[in-house]
């Protein structure tokens, strides 16, 4: 069921050659260190006494600098904090119907306790399953929650309206865009953000939202920025696995400044990032776990936001001027306390 990750360090470098990567501007985000994966067919483990065993079922690619990277660097850190007292497994680019069923019975059956499903996909599947194994607790980025399953989800909304506040303060054409792969979940709830800031800072920015229709479309997503930057769009935000591979290309190429969401970007395309929103799901996960232990095991909505450490932003790129960046940071103090409206539930 694991799958082999030996592509992923030549595919990181090729792509930092073809977009021109020369050094960090902004304080990076380590990369993790690759985990050692099972084999192809592995035998039911005997879990250490006391151990929590939690599986992970990443829809993408962990190599995607957006959604799914971000989720594979939190379970990295997730099982690194916890040591000994939890198991762990994880496989990638499981999207469809007809391989996430089988990825979740699969651990289930094998006796893990908690599995996640990292995304909306798992939702409907979940439907299913869930209800065949009822002393396994389940937990997906979905919308409604089950007796033996939670949801959750990230609050773009909040570094959405930061980000669109930066874009108008930084742009000089008075046009800014913002390029995602579906109108979806954290993605439609980034763009409301997007918008409040960035008429906050500028009520007569013109803001233009493509969403591609393909999260893995990396040329439809490239050819999107290139062609809003003809019409005068010079700062752009974006999301979306696949997609923010091809915008953060597209930027490069038209050399406009941008903004992605889920990962460090900064030292991919140093002279142009002027910061990225970063999701740090250990923090959710954790409450997961915490809740489990304490006897909740579904029936649960949580959040990654600023406030629990789940949201954050780079630094941000030295290009960006003193004054703008101290509104932000008192802009950041009002999210985090929940006293500004940012678009969210």
């Amino acid at each position: 069921m694991h799958k082999k990750v030996t592509w992923v360090l030549p595919l990181l470098v090729a792509l930092a050659l073809l977009i021109g990567a020369c050094g960090p501007a902004a304080t990076p985000v380590s990369e993790p260190e690759e985990p050692t994966l099972a084999p192809e067919v592995a035998p039911v483990e005997e879990p250490a006494e006391g151990a929590l065993r939690v599986a992970l079922i990443l829809p993408g690619r962990i190599d995607d600098l957006a959604w799914n990277q971000a989720g594979y660097r939190s379970f990295l850190r997730l099982q690194g904090g916890l040591g000994a007292e939890i198991e762990t497994s994880w496989v990638e680019n499981v999207y469809t119907n007809v391989d996430i069923v089988p990825a979740l019975r699969d651990y289930a059956q094998r006796g893990y306790d908690i599995v996640i499903g990292h995304g909306f996909q798992f939702q409907e599947p979940l439907y299913e399953v869930a209800p065949e194994f009822p002393d396994v607790t389940f937990a997906c980025g979905g919308w409604e929650a089950l007796e033996n399953m939670s949801i959750y989800d990230v609050r773009t909304d909040q570094t959405g309206y930061l980000e669109g506040y930066l874009a108008a303060s930084m742009s000089q054409s008075g046009q800014i865009g913002y390029v995602a792969g579906l109108e979806v979940a954290e993605l439609a709830r980034f763009a409301k953000g997007y918008e409040l800031g960035a008429l906050a800072a500028n009520p007569e920015i013109q803001i233009q939202t493509v969403y591609t229709g393909d999260f893995h479309d990396v040329a439809a997503a490239r050819e999107t920025v290139v062609g809003l930057a003809a019409q005068g769009v010079d700062v752009v935000a974006f999301m979306g696995d696949g997609t923010s591979l091809g915008a953060l290309a597209g930027c490069q190429e038209a050399g406009i400044y941008c903004m992605g969401n889920g990962t460090d970007l900064s030292q991919q395309a140093p002279e142009l990032i002027l910061t990225s929103g970063v999701w740090q799901w250990d923090a959710v996960w954790e409450q997961i776990i915490a809740d489990y232990r304490g006897g909740a095991f579904g029936m649960q909505q949580y959040w990654a936001d600023m406030a629990n450490g789940g949201l954050a932003l780079t630094a941000l790129n030295s290009v960006v001027p003193e004054e703008v960046a101290t509104e932000l940071a008192a802009i950041q103090e009002q999210i985090t306390a929940g006293e500004l409206e940012t678009g969210g539930p």
